[in-house]
């Protein structure tokens, strides 16, 4: 969706405060699933990034949803503009190592309801502890916490992932040293900085203090 369609979302959602809304309006302000783009797909394209690395580091498929306002990251495929503070996404998982290698959020809280299938949601550098989600369930983590998750319903399944933060929030995602040294082995150094472009690092031990 293109800047002026942004634009004009905006102006229709601003008019229904204090009337009836504009059918129109309201139809502007609806997103199908079917026309969402993974945000590996536009990074793959536009970011310069190894489609092989950037495929290790997110979850099968990330379909952002709600971005704040300005956001030019990595969910900037998203159809939609909110409040400062608060990114929403779906994340599709085909199969059980589908899921993202562990990882910390800076300073945002990370959300996973899950909308169908089932899911361990783990938290540690080594998936210490686990708790397992069905539909329905909604499991929060804190900032600075590692995490992950992992489909175990033997079908492709959906997490709605809500991350929730102060305004102009970082929300830098860090994974662990060894990813970045395997990285710049297969990649080359300058693919730790690409990453650092879009706030996804390598140093969750030195962040998390560890």
């Amino acid at each position: 969706m293109g800047e002026q369609a942004r634009d004009e979302l905006a102006v229709g959602f601003d008019s229904f405060e204090g009337e009836p809304a504009d059918p129109a309006a309201l139809a502007g302000r609806t997103t199908r699933f079917a026309t969402l783009v993974p945000y590996k797909k536009d990074l793959d394209r536009t970011g310069g990034l190894p489609p092989e690395a950037t495929m290790r580091l997110s979850a099968g498929s990330v379909f952002p949803l709600i971005v704040p306002e300005g956001h030019a990251g990595r969910s900037r495929t998203a159809p939609m503009h909110g409040h400062q503070g608060l990114y929403i996404s779906i994340a599709e998982c085909t199969a059980g190592d589908d899921g993202p290698p562990p990882h910390a959020h800076s300073d945002t809280q990370e959300s996973f309801y899950v909308l169908d299938g089932g899911f361990d949601i783990c938290t540690g550098f080594d998936n210490e502890s686990v708790v397992a989600a069905r539909p329905n369930d909604l499991f929060a983590v804190p900032p600075k916490v590692m995490r992950t998750f992992r489909n175990t319903s033997g079908k492709p399944a959906r997490l709605l992932v809500i991350i929730q933060g102060p305004d102009r929030m970082q929300d830098t995602v860090s994974f662990s040293r060894a990813i970045g040294e395997d990285f710049k082995a297969r990649f080359g150094e300058e693919i730790i900085g690409r990453y650092a472009d879009i706030r996804m690092t390598f140093d969750a031990e030195d962040r998390l203090g560890t």
